[in-house]
């Protein structure tokens, strides 16, 4: 056993320890480097970490070879013209070294972290991937973007060892040290580094936020930290340079993540508009669509449209004259009419699209002529059309509140004015034993809910009606709970379970109901009607999750961890659609209303409830927040103001009877609430 472990560690010492001959010539030869990565991985495998990072840094010292020092000893035979394409060409020695870097990589620093410090493995990976001897060029060893046939236009960004060297760089806490490496790299301006660059400067900026210590004190490196990401951003420089396929590819994954979550756009839009001119137009289109796409959305997000147009019709690309490509072609132009409809952007459709398929979709988006805006255009997109079951519906009556049969023993509609704290009844629904979660529409006119005749359990399965607040008309639309109202009046968006659970969007004439997810429950429209939020629910896991109806994306926000705790029903989204305020149990009687950002780590802490919570937050288009609280268990529900000194009972609605649903006028001047008789 010693003497193969002291062969071993000689057999290291003349690998990285000396200048092998091969390396006169500039780099170590490809069988070289594959020598000392076998020494490599042997010597961490039995707890020699010197043994194993010397060996890896130093036959990577001049980054991947390329020299082959002796040819294959068996010549290629050609017999015949007939080739055996059923098994994969295997790869050339460069490649496969090149390959087996990274999963090498990988797997390594598990082995060495029981044995020295993750310092010392970030600066193992750090001389790897910005080597010494090869200055020139940041080597990730990437490999191609695998695209998916079934979506193709759906841009999955294959890893590199730029992911891995920042997670290790935070572990070791040498994040701005890895900054400040490849800023002081002045002769490498290849785009690897640049990807690189762009992949610290977000671990920087994500890092960057506040954080409090005792005393009310904060980090003072963060300036620094936020410095270092900024000086990142200003150091690429991608005009002029024409790239490959590969770096295009690690390129735009590197991008991907501004684009998600809607950080730094600018940068990110620079980094596309170089893919989309260094795009591969051959005969049958571009040979990376869904990188283009990705490209043309994101210069949207950063109000470039101009440049947005321009990727299209590179993704769209030349008129091709095989059956295959043509119908993929126009695959492409589908997709492009429906980013460029969905945005109200029909010049430029017209300017870019054939007229067969630009007619179709003039007819499809026809509605939008009349009353229908342009977010509004953009709900029909990223759901999944199922038929609705009809079901006989029993007719219900509404009254006025001057009518004879109103008596106190039922349902009504409720209008609090918050200026001068006093309630009035608009109407009273006699004929229902329960009514729930009230939604207003944008023109302040109709009112959709949930509700239930008497004999019927109060379960989810209800039924949603819209009354007019104005003449009094009650017309039933689909069954389900939940209801909550597109910005431009014309759909809604509702939880059922039949015919199929999950969250689901319908017209507001109760046609066309269509299945956003399965596993989704509680939905609510954003504000500004590009976002649909609801919760999630998966394997026994709770996450809050989103639909971008323009872009067609669903993401899980990620300031709330998955947790096993149910999500509360009845969450909303702040004035500016970025967040949504919701309740986190936090055992017993206790909750906290938290705020919790869709796209970030962002979540702020609003409030901290030690009574019986209801379940309905209303937010105001001034950012009030209204929630539903009850004094003790066996009290009957109130609305409450949230302020920075905890809730509030708001004053002037009927203080005898359980006051719950409220929902904010446009205006914001009053509030609309159900009021149910007292216990």
């Amino acid at each position: 056993m010693w003497r193969s472990l002291a062969r071993l560690l000689i057999v290291c010492s003349l690998c990285v320890g000396l200048t092998p001959p091969t390396a006169v010539l500039g780099q170590l030869s490809v069988e070289a480097v594959d020598r000392a990565l076998d020494i490599a991985e042997k010597s961490a495998e039995r707890g020699l970490v010197d043994v194993s990072m010397r060996a890896v840094v130093g036959a990577l010292r001049f980054g991947p070879p390329t020299r082959v020092e002796f040819p294959p000893a068996v010549p290629i035979r050609h017999w015949g013209a007939r080739v055996d394409t059923s098994q994969p060409v295997p790869p050339g020695p460069a490649l496969a070294v090149a390959r087996r870097v990274p999963r090498l990589l990988r797997t390594l620093p598990s082995l060495w972290v029981p044995h020295t410090t993750e310092q010392r493995v970030y600066e193992s990976l750090r001389d790897v991937v910005l080597p010494a001897e090869h200055p020139f060029q940041g080597c990730l060893y990437p490999t191609a973007a695998q695209g998916n046939p079934l979506q193709p236009d759906r841009f999955v960004p294959a890893p590199t060892m730029a992911e891995d060297l920042v997670a290790w760089a935070i572990r070791g806490r040498m994040l701005p040290d890895l900054a400040e490496q490849i800023l002081a790299r002045d002769t490498d301006r290849s785009p690897e580094t640049y990807a690189l660059a762009l992949h610290v400067a977000l671990a920087l900026d994500q890092t960057s936020q506040p954080v409090e210590r005792p005393g009310g004190q904060t980090d003072g490196r963060l300036a620094e930290r936020q410095a270092l990401a900024d000086r990142l951003q200003q150091s690429l420089d991608l005009s002029g340079v024409k790239l490959t396929p590969l770096q295009a590819d690690v390129l735009a994954a590197a991008a991907l993540p501004y684009y998600q979550q809607r950080r730094d756009l600018d940068v990110a839009a620079d980094v596309f508009a170089a893919v989309r001119r260094s795009a591969d137009t051959r005969a049958d289109g571009p040979a990376q669509p869904a990188a283009l796409l990705l490209a043309a959305r994101c210069e949207f997000a950063a109000a470039r449209t101009e440049a947005a147009v321009e990727s299209l019709r590179v993704y769209i690309g030349r008129e091709v004259s095989s059956t295959a490509a043509s119908q993929a072609r126009r695959r492409r132009q589908s997709v492009a009419a429906r980013e460029l409809f969905s945005r109200g952007l029909r010049d430029e459709a017209a300017s870019l699209l054939p007229a067969e398929i630009l007619s179709a979709w003039q007819r499809r988006y026809a509605i939008d002529q009349t009353d229908r805006t342009t977010s509004e255009a953009a709900e029909s997109h990223g759901v999944v059309r199922s038929p609705s079951l009809p079901r006989p519906v029993r007719t219900a009556r509404v009254l006025s509140p001057d009518d004879a049969d109103v008596t106190p023993q039922q349902i009504r509609i409720c209008r609090l004015d918050l200026e001068t704290r006093t309630s009035q009844t608009l109407l009273t629904l006699p004929d229902f034993q329960h009514v729930a979660a009230p939604a207003l529409a944008g023109n302040g006119r109709q009112l959709a809910f949930d509700a239930c005749f008497p004999g019927e359990p109060v379960t989810s399965a209800g039924r949603i009606y819209v009354v007019d607040l104005q003449t009094r008309q009650l017309r039933y639309v689909v069954d389900g709970s939940l209801p909550s109202w597109s910005p431009g009046g014309q759909r809604l968006v509702y939880s059922a379970v039949t015919p199929s659970r999950g969250v689901w969007v319908v017209r507001a004439t109760g046609e066309e109901a269509q299945l956003i997810d399965a596993t989704g429950w509680s939905a609510r429209w954003s504000p500004d009607g590009r976002t649909v939020g609801y919760s999630r629910y998966v394997n026994g896991v709770w996450s809050l999750a989103a639909w971008d109806l323009i872009e067609n994306e669903y993401f899980v926000a990620g300031g709330l961890s998955p947790q096993r705790a149910a999500i509360s029903p009845n969450f909303e989204f702040t004035p500016d659609s970025r967040s949504m305020i919701l309740r986190v149990a936090a055992g017993g009687d206790r909750s906290v209303l938290q705020a919790v950002r869709l796209l970030g780590e962002e979540r702020d802490r609003m409030a901290e409830f030690n009574q019986p919570f209801a379940d309905e937050i209303a937010i105001g288009p001034n950012g009030e927040v209204v929630c539903c609280l009850r004094r003790t268990t066996r009290s009957g529900e109130q609305l409450y103001l949230v302020g920075a000194d905890g809730p509030v009972r708001i004053e002037g609605q009927f203080s005898d009877r359980r006051n719950t649903g409220a929902t904010f006028a446009p205006d914001g001047r009053s509030l609309l609430y159900v009021s149910k008789p007292g216990k």
